[in-house]
C-alpha cells in the first residue's frame, strides 16, 4: 500500500459573514443559491438569512 502523507488544508482565520434581518436573494459567501453548484447538488443548504434556505433552524 501507498500512502501520501501531506500538510492540513489551509483555512482563512476570518472571512466576511453577512447578516441580514430579512431574507436576502445574495448569500452571505456572496453568490446568488440558485446559481450556485454546491447548493444545486445538495452539498451546500444556504444560509438562513435567504429566501432559499433548506436547512433546519431547530
Amino acid at each position: 500500500a501507498h500512502v501520501n502523507y501531506s500538510d492540513p488544508p489551509l483555512y482563512p482565520k476570518t472571512f466576511p459573514l453577512r447578516i441580514g434581518y430579512k431574507k436576502d436573494t445574495i448569500a452571505s459567501c456572496g453568490l446568488k443559491c440558485g446559481d450556485c453548484f454546491s447548493f444545486n447538488e445538495g452539498v451546500c443548504v444556504g444560509c438562513p438569512t435567504v429566501v432559499w434556505y433548506k436547512g433546519s433552524l431547530g
